[in-house]
């Protein structure tokens, strides 16, 4: 691998799509159901308003991640300037179509990368996968650092 890797991060349609598919099936549920019609209009808005939460919740906080040949990870936040170091907590879940870190940054705050195969290039997925199961520097449970 060639280091600085370089990934650029943008919103997964597969996700979208998952999203979209669960608020109908729950609502053609709900369709069938028998019951008062003010309960499942009630839960019809539930759904879909919680479909609608969920949808927004999907777009990246996260705009480009950078790997260092240290094992340093750096991500640059949507709408930020400049890269800020980060550490992967434990817990990552790396699969071929999808992976999931959870990423802390110098200032304490928490951000979850959420990658499916569809929301970064391939090559650079692929990368990042290999660099998560091999190379990754973890840190500790209860690290106070």
């Amino acid at each position: 691998m060639h280091f600085p890797i370089t990934i650029g991060v943008h919103r997964s349609r597969i996700l979208d799509v998952a999203v979209l598919l669960v608020a109908v099936l729950t609502s053609a549920a709900l369709l069938v159901y028998p019951g008062q019609t003010w309960v499942i209009l009630g839960l019809l808005l539930f759904a879909w308003g919680l479909a609608l939460r969920s949808w927004r919740l999907l777009t990246p906080e996260i705009a480009a991640l950078r790997i260092e040949r240290s094992g340093e990870i750096f991500v640059l936040r949507s709408g930020g300037g400049e890269f800020l170091s980060v550490e992967a907590e434990p817990g990552a879940t790396v699969h071929p179509w999808l992976t999931a870190i959870r990423l802390r940054g110098e200032d304490g705050r928490y951000n979850w990368l959420l990658l499916t195969v569809d929301s970064a290039n391939r090559e650079d997925f692929r990368r990042l996968r290999s660099f998560l199961r091999w190379q990754a520097r973890f840190s500790v449970a209860g690290d106070d650092a």
